[in-house]
């Protein structure tokens, strides 16, 4: 029995590469002959929504546009007890960390940062209510760059990131790791608000 010469071409196609030549279409008989293919390509397809969802933080009880509306002005710069950080530490800390994390994972020109002192303001307070809503605005529209690059399948998951330095540090390892750092710090962020009494209500 003749074996189809699509077959003798890839004769030791790996599932990724299956799915690669399935999903460009260079050959309606490779959904066939290669079965995981179909699925290799589901999953990473799953895979990617999953993690979009854990970016957007939804399915969970709060997210960033609950966390970031109705803050007075006063209450933006403002201290507490026993907390070592104001709102706006917080809200620039998140947004210059998230970018920081993103332009890791990009190819082009990435300078290394200063821990800890290029991670937050110097300041205590947003300079005027401009800033405040410039900071919540570029956050948002950053994340939604991650999102993006998570949900763009020109770009392995599992690939090391263009300035890795280490072989675990793929882009799917800076997604969990930008979620992550996003929802440690908007918990810190909502409790500050409930210490300065400045929550809406119990959500």
């Amino acid at each position: 029995m003749r074996i189809d010469p699509v077959y003798e071409q890839f004769p030791a196609a790996s599932f990724l590469q299956q799915a690669d030549l399935v999903r460009s279409g260079e050959s309606v008989i490779l959904e066939e002959m290669f079965p995981l293919a179909k699925v290799a390509i589901m999953s990473d397809q799953a895979l990617r929504q999953h993690v979009s969802t854990l970016l957007r933080a939804e399915g969970a009880h709060l997210d960033f546009h609950d966390a970031f509306d109705d803050i007075p002005a006063e209450a933006r710069g403002q201290t507490a007890p026993h907390q070592p950080h104001t709102l706006w530490h917080l809200l620039e800390h998140m947004r210059i960390a998230q970018r920081d994390i993103i332009d890791f994972s990009r190819a082009g020109n990435y300078n290394e940062m200063n821990w800890p002192e290029d991670y937050w303001p110097s300041e205590d307070a947003p300079p005027n209510e401009s800033a405040w809503q410039q900071s919540i605005k570029t956050f948002l529209d950053e994340l939604q760059q991650m999102i993006d690059l998570v949900n763009d399948d020109s770009h392995d998951l599992f690939q090391k990131v263009p300035h890795a330095t280490e072989p675990t540090q793929t882009l799917l390892r800076e997604a969990l790791l930008l979620a992550d750092h996003n929802s440690y710090h908007l918990g810190q962020f909502v409790t500050l608000r409930r210490v300065l009494n400045v929550w809406k209500d119990d959500t």
